[in-house]
């Protein structure tokens, strides 16, 4: 189970743009076709072409960041995204025209699909932020205390403009400070059933502090026989927020976890989809290797690529194989260092592969090696992995399975460069090891994509 920042609003965003999808290229197609061979031509069934165009479209959509409240909140972000999307689509169809001569008729009705896509998404987009009333497709909840928890959940609502939940209010808890809105605290009352009834609640969230003997199990056990839903605070946070909160987790968080370090059968379907990610990039990516290394040839002295010792799965070290984008004497008092912001070590050449994250490309070399994996935690220097692991509580965990090229906390977080950046880089990491999956993988990857594009945290 993972969220991706996908709440109910999206999802439902997404069912009514792939519609307009599908009927932006079934016109688009028929128009094309009635121009050659009449108007019989919007009559005739066209329906793996749009069933295609629809597919490729929202999976760049979703690639993107448009069905991340974070992302695409903003009619400025949407926009420019949008315009990124339809690009990117077009290349690709245009590659498949080329290599499969017979779509003609396809080629010429793409500029018209993708003008009608366009403006129907967009006018959706505007209609879904400005004029819907979203609060219809949120989650009601009811949370079961009043302290910090309680005010976590109630400051995670407020965190995007598209929320995914309305706490609908606070039920008092015994002994505890409220840290809530005092006009949405609820007494406790004779039945939290009925309370549930009359506030329409769809979920109960369990946030006290201390749990021992204040929890209602009767009346919970009521409510959730009544099909109401009941999550702890842990839990809760985990799945709003993509990351596991470390200050709430207990070491018997890893003992029966079912999903650490994963079976046998899910890790040998990792190594596999790992080897053939990696031939098939460094294929499609040769020219941008060839390019990016005349480039830094002719850029600064030193070498063209760049090895560095990095502690990788069960605590094993390797040398993690990148294009240089520093000068070789970026270390040379022999003591490693954090990179900073617009880094005065960084090359002119090495700004812009830093950039796009093409200096990380050679790390693929690591994934057939067996090293790396195409997807993971980011693997950490030794000598800054010792520093964290005395600080930060379960830090050591995260070499539980092998480091990636990307991951879930690199598309969460934006670059580490302190104690407290990896601090909370580690919750993101957790919640990728603990939710693995192939799926999520492949998530991941195509939200690289994203990050890519648009740069996020790059020093």
């Amino acid at each position: 189970m993972y969220r991706s920042h996908a709440s109910k609003p999206y999802l439902v965003l997404a069912l009514v743009e792939a519609a307009i999808l599908l009927l932006s290229a079934y016109i688009g197609i028929s128009l094309r076709q009635a121009a050659v061979s009449g108007a019989e031509a919007f009559a005739s069934f066209h329906f793996p072409q749009p069933l295609l165009f629809g597919v490729v479209v929202l999976v760049i959509m979703f690639s993107l960041g448009l069905y991340n409240a974070q992302f695409a909140s903003r009619m400025q972000d949407i926009l420019i995204r949008l315009l990124v999307c339809l690009f990117v689509s077009f290349i690709i169809f245009s590659v498949t025209f080329y290599v499969i001569p017979l779509l003609e008729i396809w080629r010429s009705a793409l500029g018209i699909s993708m003008a009608l896509a366009f403006a129907g998404i967009f006018l959706v987009r505007y209609v879904f932020l400005h004029i819907i009333d979203i609060s219809l497709l949120r989650r009601r909840i009811l949370v079961i205390g009043v302290g910090d928890h309680a005010a976590e959940i109630e400051s995670l609502q407020w965190v995007s403009r598209i929320q995914a939940y309305d706490c609908v209010g606070y039920v008092e808890v015994q002994g505890e400070e409220p840290k809530v809105p005092a006009d949405k605290i609820f007494s406790a009352p004779n039945s939290l059933y009925d309370l549930v009834e009359r506030n329409n609640v769809d979920e109960i969230v369990v946030a006290p502090q201390d749990r021992r003997g204040r929890i209602p199990m009767s009346s919970l056990l009521e409510c959730r026989v009544n099909g109401v839903a009941v999550s702890d605070f842990v839990r809760f946070c985990e799945r709003e927020t993509g990351r596991i909160n470390l200050d709430a987790l207990h070491p018997s968080w890893f003992v029966y976890s079912d999903t650490i370090p994963g079976s046998r059968l899910q890790q040998s379907i990792k190594r596999l989809f790992d080897v053939v990610a990696s031939v098939v990039f460094l294929i499609l990516c040769m020219p941008i290797f060839i390019a990016t290394a005349i480039a830094i040839r002719f850029d600064s002295p030193g070498p063209i690529f760049y090895l560095q010792e990095r502690m990788g799965h069960r605590g094993e070290t390797f040398r993690i194989i990148k294009f240089r984008s520093m000068r070789i004497d970026a270390e040379n008092d022999g003591v490693p260092k954090w990179a900073d912001k617009n880094d005065s070590r960084v090359t002119p050449v090495g700004a812009i592969i830093r950039k796009f994250r093409i200096d990380e490309m050679p790390q693929v070399i690591n994934v057939l090696k067996g090293e790396m994996s195409f997807v993971g935690p980011r693997p950490e220097r030794p000598y800054f992995v010792t520093q964290l692991a005395q600080s930060i509580p379960f830090y050591g965990n995260r070499h539980i399975v092998k480091p990636g090229i990307t991951g879930w906390a690199q598309l969460n977080y934006s670059y580490g460069a302190s104690s407290e950046d990896a601090r909370r880089k580690l919750e993101y990491e957790l919640y990728y090891i603990k939710h693995y999956s192939l799926l999520l993988d492949i998530m991941i990857i195509l939200q690289t994509l994203r990050v890519v594009f648009w740069s996020h945290g790059v020093r």
